[in-house]
């Protein structure tokens, strides 16, 4: 292969020495959080995940907007979210950690668990049309996207975030030995491009290039709707990930 690419792809990669270092002239224009300081990776397009609800089955006021409201007894046994790694219930718990801190987002999240969250191996994708089958009216830790595209589309789903929202990113990276080099090299200058990033940009995906909006801009933090969010790292969730997953399956699958 020439590139390697996904949210933890390149780094799993890395350790294993099938990456090469790479430099691309538009990676100096992104923030370091989104480039390996290696230069292994670079982000290609955002992910920020939120509540998504059935609009005919919660009411504007009703829709939890703080991290406690989720602790509302309307919503026991009410609510379900995705049992994904990369991007389900055991990054949410990350995220709660790390920005709580670890006493404080334990005790939030043992109290999260007399919730009876419903838990499913679906995608998040998945996870958001049943809530707009009504199945659920609450879906935890979804792609913001998701619930504008479908919403565009007509369906009676609506995002809410709570910060700081959970982010995560696509990340792209020069496999090491990799059969045709240039070829790899012209890709990834086309896609951290600003002319790259518009491809993501108009298909209504979120692009890392910190000048190019979403097409819909409030889907990106400071558009609008929200303005924090922990940026998880692809060497964040490999250090930590198998942490979250154990508090995950001890205290939400028992």
């Amino acid at each position: 292969m020439d590139i390697i690419d996904g949210t933890t792809s390149p780094t799993l990669a890395s350790k294993a020495g099938i990456m090469q270092r790479f430099n691309s002239p538009s990676l100096a224009e992104y923030p370091a959080a989104l480039k390996d300081a290696q230069g292994i990776w670079g982000a290609t397009n955002l992910y920020f995940m939120t509540l998504g609800y059935n609009t005919r089955i919660v009411k504007p006021n009703e829709v939890p907007k703080k991290w406690d409201d989720l602790f509302n007894p309307r919503w026991k046994g009410n609510m379900i979210w995705s049992t994904s790694r990369g991007s389900g219930a055991p990054m949410m718990i990350g995220n709660i950690l790390l920005s709580m801190g670890p006493e404080a987002g334990k005790s939030y999240l043992l109290k999260l668990g007399t919730q009876r969250i419903a838990k499913s191996t679906a995608s998040n994708r998945q996870i958001l049309d049943l809530v707009i089958a009504g199945e659920h009216p609450i879906a935890l830790h979804i792609f913001n996207h998701h619930a504008f595209i479908s919403r565009k589309a007509g369906a009676p789903v609506d995002w809410q975030p709570i910060e700081p929202v959970t982010a995560t990113f696509n990340n792209t990276g020069l496999a090491k030995h990799a059969p045709h080099p240039h070829a790899a090299m012209l890709f990834l200058d086309f896609i951290f491009s600003k002319r790259g990033q518009k491809v993501f940009q108009d298909v209504d995906y979120l692009p890392a290039h910190p000048e190019m909006p979403a097409r819909q801009a409030d889907l990106k933090p400071g558009a609008g709707r929200f303005k924090r969010a922990t940026y998880v790292s692809p060497d964040v969730q490999y250090e930590k990930g198998n942490e979250w997953i154990d508090f995950f399956q001890s205290h939400f699958l028992k």
